[in-house]
């Protein structure tokens, strides 16, 4: 077992939506890894981010978002790919999502190291309430280290219907592009995104698939721990 206890915290912030439980299932699952978690709930999302930095016992903490789910090898890799990573000057490490509901693949699962993020006054909220630009300006201006991990996608970003899909579209600031009106009506025909939450969870097991296109790090850590 890799224990993570002291490495990396798992913090999962929830407002009550219906994904939440199997959210949590995919964290509770996880295999070959010991660590901590914490959950958030019903917090503002600057609040939320910034208690978990609190709440955090160990040099770093995942962000989790009750929409988020994980393979049931994910932790195990990224505790392990961050223990490659002890220095004084990583910030933030970035790991990817597909989102069945549009076939893409997109942002989502991210690390913070605890300490580094305190001394840069922890998070700050646009004017939108979003918290990831004014980070990333912080963390550049400070010259810290952003370690992206563009070609493993280690979860899926679940979708319950077409509103809450164009909903984190607007959010990404995907509706600025000229193709956005054209992804919105192909969004609006399929109406209800016709995968149910447990369907979406199943699905976990098509990830490995899915990386092995790229051959990607997580892909051959999975095939080496399987």
């Amino acid at each position: 077992l890799l224990d993570l206890r002291g490495i990396l915290d798992v913090c999962i912030i929830t407002n009550g939506r219906s994904s939440f439980e199997y959210v949590n299932k995919s964290i509770r699952e996880q295999k070959n890894v010991i660590f901590d978690t914490h959950i958030i709930r019903d917090k503002k999302w600057v609040d939320a981010n910034n208690i978990c930095l609190e709440l955090c016992s160990s040099k770093h903490f995942l962000r989790v978002d009750d929409d988020m789910l994980l393979h049931n090898l994910s932790l195990c890799f990224i505790g392990s790919e961050i223990l490659k990573r002890q220095d004084d000057r990583t910030c933030f490490f970035l790991w990817r999502l597909w989102q069945p509901s549009t076939s893409e693949i997109v942002n989502g699962i991210k690390a913070y190291n605890v300490d580094l993020t305190k001394k840069i006054g922890g998070f700050k909220e646009n004017q939108i309430g979003k918290i990831d630009k004014l980070f990333f300006a912080k963390v550049l201006d400070k010259k810290l280290g952003i370690v992206g991990y563009k070609e493993c996608v280690i979860g899926i970003h679940m979708s319950c219907d077409a509103e809450e899909t164009l909903r984190y579209s607007r959010m990404r600031g995907e509706h600025l592009s000229k193709k956005f009106k054209t992804k919105e009506e192909k969004i609006r025909r399929m109406g209800k995104y016709p995968k149910s939450l447990n369907d979406q969870y199943l699905m976990l097991n098509e990830l490995v698939k899915l990386n092995s296109k790229s051959q990607s790090r997580f892909y051959n850590f999975v095939q080496n721990n399987v």
